[in-house]
Parts: C-alpha cells; structure tokens; sequence
C-alpha cells in the first residue's frame, strides 16, 4: 500500500510540474481541463499496471521437507503500535476532511432551498440577502438580492457566472474534494484543485470576451467586483488574488504549431511514466509449455512457487513475502483436509535469496497447509538452515525475558508454561553460538534417560529334597536371583500392559469402520474430528458401540462421563 501511494504521487507530481511548466499559461483552456483531470485518474490507474514476461526454467531437483522440530513454533505477531497509530492518524484527517465536505455541501443546499430563486432557462438564479461575491454551485448561481433586482450587476458578471454553469465546472471541484477527503496527506491535491478553479476562471474569461466584451472594460469590472473575503470552497467566485495571472492570460494567444509541440511532448512523458512506476513480472514455464502459462487449475491440487532472487510468486501472482500465509491460506480455504495430505509443490528456484527462503518458511508454518501435510515437498532444509543463522533482536528480547523469569523461581514451584516452553526452545535452536553465550541460560535441563537395569545374576539353588529319576518328573526350577527367589508359591507378575494406541491412530481407524462423532455434543464429520485430534492430542476421547453396531467416538474438552 505504501509503495503504491508514493508511485501515484510521483506520478501527480510529474504531470503536475509539465503542466505548471508548459501549459498553465497558454489558451488552450479546455485542453487543459481535461488534462489536470485525466493527470488525476492516471496517476491512480499507472501504478496497478503489470507487465508479464514469459520465461523457461527447469524445475529443481526433487525437494524434501523441512520437517520442524518439536520445539519450533510459528513467530508469533509483535503487536505494531507505529502502524497502528498512523492508521489512527489517517482515519482522523479522513473524517475531518469528510465532515468539512459535507458541512459546505449541506450550506450549499441549504442555502438553494431557504432563498427565492428564479429562472433563466437552464440555469437558477439564488437571491440572498447577505452582501456576497455572485458564485456558482452546478446550476445555481448566487447574488445579492438588492443588487440583482435594482440591474446593477454587469452583464458580463453574469456571464462570466452563467459559463462556470453551463460547463459543470462544479464537477470537476467536486471530484478533487473527494480526492482530497481520501488522499488529504498528500499537498499535490491542494495545488492540483487550485490550478483547476483557475483554469476555469480561464474558461469563463474566454467565454465572455467572445461575446464581444472590451478586454479593458471586463477587466475593469472585475476589479470593481473583486474581494479578498472567503469563498464557499464547492463553488466559483471572482477573486483578486487571481486577477494578474488571468489578466495575462486574456492577451495570449497560443499558435497551433506551439500547441502541437506540447501535445506532442506528452508521449515521451507518459512513456517515462509507465516505464518508471508500472511493475513488472516473470512468469515462468515448463520445457513443454513454452507458450502457455503454468496453470494450477490444470493440476489436481497444486501450487506453483516460483523464488527468483527476491522475487517470489504464487500461482504465477507475484506476492510479498510477509503476505505468503495469507496468500496461501486463501488459495486452500475451500481444500478438505484429505486433499490437503495429498497436495504436493511444485517449487522453482532461480538463484533465490536466502533471506527470502527463510521468510516464506517461517510464514509457511503458520498456513493450515503445514500443520495438516508434513509430507509436502517443501524447500530444502539445507537452504533455509544458510538462511538464517541468528536469531533476531526481537527474539533475543523475547527469549531473555522468558528465561529470566523461569530462571528466577526455585526448583520446588517452577511451573513453565507449555508455550513458553515450546517458544524458548524455537528461539535457542535458531540462535548462533556467541548469541547463546550472551544469553540468559536455558531454565530447563531435560534429565538423560535413565541408564538400563544392571543384568540379573542367574544362581541356581539346589533343590533339598530332590524326586527320584522318574519318568515325566518335572525337571529342577531354575531359580534366579531378585527375580524368584522368593516364596516359589507365589506366581510370577503379569506382563505389563500394552502400549496405548495413539489417539489420532485411533480417530482415523473408527473413521474407517464408520464411528459417528460428536464434539461437546455436536455431531461431526470425521475429517472434523481429525482435524481437532492434530490440532490438540490432549483431548478427551471416548469409543463405544451403537444399537446399530457402528462405533460412537465423544469428544471433548471436559472429562467424559462414562455411562
């Protein structure tokens, strides 16, 4: 947004200092109406146009993903205060501009529907009682009552008016108010506004002196007339302060052959224009598809990533790397989680920037597309590993102040939030060694496992009453010590239990036997239900069987009630 609001005032700025230059003092007034309208809508319009370039790559090796470690978590968003005040500051000058518009335009109105008017065919002649200096609203011209019924208004006064009417001169004011209301931080707009009412005092000059009007005699009526008071800002009035220019203007009297030299100085202008603030973009094709764009749409479930240098694109739609998660959210918004474990990339990369690669991975974990496909073909770990190899200073911030206040509490009442656990752990994988000596110490050491269980010493113990050697006697129990050397009446411990199937195991095997699911309540898909079980294993699950003989899987947040 940023980078198109400065193109946009360049753009302004430019054909706004031509016009200064080479136009504002010549006769051709209607030419130069509409020029300082159309500067006005080419500069908004130049900076969204694209130029597309076609370019053949071939594709990269095949890629692995990345997998995160357990401790890697997403960045979370730093709150931005700067952005947040200016927004406050934008929306302010917005409404008071607006406000300001709606105030005139409602005096305006007011005042065409409390005085009496009269007609002069098309035109509406409003009659105050106020001493004012005669202007014009579209149709509605204002004069002074007094003066207006006793004729000694000069007709060329009127006309003057009756031209601002007769043109619509009021639309042109009224289109770079709105401008001014969205655009208000922006001065150009206030001279741009500026040099439009005078170019209109131009046109209604020429008018009245067409119809035969001394040029020394009108300009002497416009000294009697003029007035230094303030103006309505919608409508047209005469004033002093313009006189010298205008009277200037009256005199000249451009040639064709210097009118269509500066005609023809505009080409080379707007070449400039959209050479210098139009964007441009590369999309790249397969060996096969020379001609034809990369299409997505063709693909069953697929994204084409293309990163050349720093540039990065999406489905051929160049994006901003700090938009990337957006992007790709919205393009798998309508995916269902199956189509979503099935998805595979399809990634070029042309001598792309690590800091780039490193940016589009950290806003790839945030995407719903991460935390559902591991096995997507992502960039290469050993790119983005050279990607990065600090942590930044925020997230040094961040991690000495979670650090240090775990570091703080004893051993007997530590309790360390999972996600400030999780969030440590994140940032001193990515730190560098001389930031890890620098850093508070890390407050948790995870125990080694427990080393194994010395081998137990086989004694045998000698039977005391040994059985005859008969046939089929049970051989003597070989007897081991610490395990039963004790009382042999005694049987042996049971084995220990199995080892717990895995919840999300468990959802996707009663998903394939038909269970019916319900969550706090509510019945659910399965894919619901498997969704829930990724995003929180924690929760709580209970399997039972139906009167129909289909299982019936609860889950919920809240301890389930068994029936």
């Amino acid at each position: 947004m940023e980078m198109y609001i400065l193109k946009s005032a360049l753009c302004l700025a430019i054909f706004f200092v031509f016009y200064k230059a080479l136009l504002e003092n010549t006769s051709l007034h209607s030419f130069k109406r509409f020029y300082l309208l159309l500067s006005v809508v080419i500069s908004f319009s130049i900076p969204f146009i694209t130029f597309t370039t076609y370019r053949e790559i071939e594709p990269t090796a095949a890629l692995q993903l990345l997998e995160p470690e357990a401790s890697a978590v997403a960045l979370e968003t730093q709150f931005n205060y700067l952005g947040m005040a200016l927004w406050i500051i934008y929306v302010a000058g917005a409404m008071f501009f607006l406000l300001k518009f709606i105030g005139n335009l409602g005096n305006m109105i007011s005042k065409i529907r409390r005085n009496p008017k009269q007609r002069s065919r098309n035109i509406f002649y409003v009659l105050l009682n106020e001493t004012i200096v005669p202007h014009t609203f579209f149709s509605y011209i204002f004069f002074n009552r007094q003066n207006f019924k006793s004729g000694s208004i000069p007709q060329e006064v009127i006309e003057h008016e009756r031209t601002h009417a007769r043109e619509r001169h009021s639309l042109d004011i009224l289109l770079i108010e709105i401008c001014l209301i969205v655009f208000w931080f922006n001065p150009l707009f206030h001279f741009v506004k500026k040099a439009i009412k005078l170019n209109h005092e131009f046109l209604a000059d020429r008018s009245v002196l067409k119809t035969g009007t001394d040029t020394t005699v009108y300009q002497k009526t416009l000294l009697a007339y003029s007035s230094n008071a303030c103006s309505p800002q919608l409508a047209h009035s005469i004033n002093y302060s313009l006189f010298k220019k205008r009277f200037t203007v009256m005199k000249t009297n451009t040639s064709r052959s210097a009118a269509s030299l500066r005609t023809f100085l505009l080409i080379p202008l707007v070449l400039f224009v959209l050479y210098g603030f139009t964007d441009r973009q590369t999309i790249y094709t397969q060996p096969d598809e020379l001609t034809t764009e990369v299409s997505v749409k063709t693909q069953a479930k697929k994204i084409l990533l293309m990163v050349a240098g720093k540039q990065v694109s999406l489905n051929n739609k160049q994006v901003a790397p700090n938009e990337f998660a957006t992007s790709l959210d919205k393009i798998t918004a309508a995916w269902t989680d199956r189509e979503i474990d099935s998805f595979k990339w399809d990634i070029f990369l042309d001598k792309a920037d690590n800091g780039v690669l490193n940016a589009l991975h950290l806003e790839y974990l945030k995407t719903r597309l991460a935390k559902i496909n591991r096995n997507a073909n992502w960039i290469p770990a050993s790119r983005l590993n050279s990607a990065q190899t600090s942590a930044t200073r925020e997230e040094m911030k961040e991690y000495n102040r979670l650090a240090k206040k775990y570091n703080a509490m004893t051993d007997d009442n530590m309790n360390i939030k999972q996600k400030d656990l999780k969030r440590m752990e994140y940032i001193y994988h990515k730190m560098s060694p001389k930031q890890k000596t620098d850093a508070e110490p890390f407050p948790v050491n995870l125990p080694p496992p427990p080393p194994p269980p010395p081998a137990p010493e086989n004694t045998e113990i000698p039977n005391p009453n040994p059985a005859p050697n008969a046939v089929g006697a049970p051989k003597p129990v070989k007897v081991v010590a610490g395990v039963n050397d004790g009382d042999l009446a005694v049987p042996p411990p049971p084995p220990p239990p199995p080892k717990p199937e895995p919840v999300l195991d468990h959802i996707i095997k009663m998903a394939k036997n038909g269970a019916t699911f319900y969550y706090e309540g509510e019945k659910i898909s399965s894919d619901r239900a498997i969704e829930l079980i990724k995003a929180n294993d924690q929760l709580n699950v209970q399997s039972s069987s139906s009167n129909s003989g289909k299982p019936v899987v609860k889950i919920s947040t809240k301890p389930i009630k068994l029936n």
